[in-house]
């Protein structure tokens, strides 16, 4: 199990060996093939290699071997579970389950297990935000090597999770309504079965769903909208697949979709871009960093949902993961989306079903540690009109009422006359309402620059701000300082 945790991505690439002999196991016991194209397991259905589920050449391994179980964690019990089974009715109504609370169902992903620390941070977070029962899924026997067939083990996953539900719902009157499931990778795939199966699921979150053997299949194989009333998915590792990144799907499958930073490479991640990069990682920094560094970009997504459960239940809710609809990363990098027009925005994470609103993608950026959320602002430099086209780099330094953010580039290249330049700028920081800008050129030239106007916009938290002067001239290697800030254009 190890040595498949350092190599993830040959984990992936070599996980059909054997399909063919998939088929031979298959027949090992009783019961499987009887009116089956596959294997049929009690109580579960049956599962096949037809069309949509050829994404794998497995088929799912007998129940008994994946080996589902069921933690629950509720504020009675937070640190050691009460472990049900669903055949037994008795394990059921002696555990310490709450019909008149919400359950949120915890599913993880390939090679991973139940008491991994994002499940048990994410417990402990959702069960200091409010009482409910937390339900952490742990189906470690089948999620580990090769990955094909842990692929086709998320469907057994699904099924054993649909009938313990239903379960539920016959034995304590849990509703559909009060189900959330939370899905990391191949989990966040088998919450989607759950939710086909379980008409009604209120919602499912999916933390950076598994990208191979997923992107490009049927709606019926992988999550998708239709799987609950409300479906949010966030992305942080959507890149295209190559062994060493990519894990995560690329296109958006919920009703919102949030691509922190892009969507990929997320801040602080160790950035592998092909198999030879992670075997020097592997050589420069051992084994397991390199192993921290290959899942990073794909892990994140669990650790900014965690935060804004903490975000939640701070009694202060300083700082929100506040999303931006947009039509793509590079848009949003560039300061065109500064609003939500006429909808509240949302929030990434734990908060994202406050404000229902139509299907979208949405970005934002984070900051690269915890608490990650981030603060945005974008600048604006209107260059003036009858100024000289130079070559340099513009950069601007911003104060407000609590603090401020060091110098920024703007740009850098030709910067030519009447060029409205525009960047998005985050910082960790609250520093209020912006009272002072300043402006620096960097230049070999002995040429200046003169701005006819300077903007920020503190997105949703104050108003925007413009700065003018009589005399806005910057020249080479000498800062302009604009304190004189209005509410309203000047220019208008």
């Amino acid at each position: 199990m190890t040595m498949c945790t350092l190599f993830f991505s040959w984990c992936l690439f070599i996980g059909a060996f054997g399909a063919s002999e998939s088929r031979m196991i298959a027949g090992t016991r009783s019961s499987r093939l009887v009116r089956c194209r596959g294997v049929k397991y009690p109580g579960l259905g049956c599962f096949t290699l037809d069309p949509p589920f050829n994404n794998s050449q497995w088929l799912p391994q007998h129940p008994s071997d994946v080996d589902t179980t069921f933690l629950l964690y509720t504020r009675s019990n937070p640190t050691v579970p009460d472990i049900i089974d669903a055949k037994n009715r008795s394990s059921i109504k002696r555990s310490h389950y709450d019909a008149n609370l919400p359950v949120k169902i915890l599913i993880h992903g390939f090679l991973q297990y139940g008491a991994m620390d994002y499940l048990l941070n994410m417990t402990r977070a959702l069960l200091n935000y409010s009482p409910m029962n937390v339900i952490i899924v742990d189906w470690s026997s089948g999620a580990g090597f090769p990955y094909s067939r842990a692929v086709a083990n998320t469907r057994i996953v699904g099924a054993e999770t649909t009938r313990f539900l239903k379960t539920l719902r016959q034995v304590l009157g849990m509703t559909t309504q009060q189900v959330h499931l939370i899905g990391h990778s191949l989990g966040a795939h088998a919450a989607g079965y759950v939710g086909a199966s379980l008409q009604g699921v209120s919602r499912i979150t999916g933390l950076d769903p598994a990208q191979p053997s997923y992107s490009g299949y049927d709606k019926a194989v992988r999550l998708d909208g239709s799987d609950a009333r409300f479906v949010d998915i966030i992305h942080t590792d959507a890149s295209p697949f190559n062994t060493v990144r990519g894990y995560g799907m690329m296109e958006p499958v919920g009703h919102v979709d949030f691509y922190p930073n892009g969507g990929y490479d997320q801040p602080g991640c160790y950035k592998d871009n092909s198999m030879l990069d992670f075997v020097g990682d592997v050589l420069s920094n051992g084994i397991t960093r390199a192993e921290v560094h290959l899942s990073c970009s794909h892990e994140r997504s669990a650790e900014l949902f965690i935060a804004s459960i903490l975000s939640t239940s701070n009694s202060s809710h300083q700082c929100s993961f506040m999303a931006f609809p947009c039509q793509s990363a590079e848009s949003f990098w560039g300061g065109e989306c500064v609003g939500c027009g006429n909808w509240p925005c949302l929030v990434m994470g734990f908060e994202a079903d406050t404000i229902f609103r139509p299907s979208g993608v949405f970005f934002l950026n984070t900051t690269g540690t915890a608490p990650f959320c981030a603060h945005h602002y974008v600048i604006t430099l209107t260059l003036s009109s009858n100024m000289n086209s130079i070559d340099g780099c513009l950069s601007v330094r911003l104060r407000g009422a609590h603090g401020g953010i060091g110098w920024t580039e703007i740009m850098e290249g030709q910067l030519s006359a009447g060029e409205v330049l525009r960047k998005l700028v985050v910082n960790d920081l609250d520093i209020g309402e912006i009272n002072q800008v300043d402006v620096k050129l960097t230049s070999q030239a002995d040429q200046w620059v003169e701005l006819s106007l300077v903007d920020v916009n503190f997105l949703m938290r104050y108003p925007k701000k413009y700065f003018t002067q009589s005399n806005m001239t910057v020249a080479p290697n000498t800062v302009l300082i604009l304190t004189s800030g209005t509410l309203g254009n000047p220019h208008i």
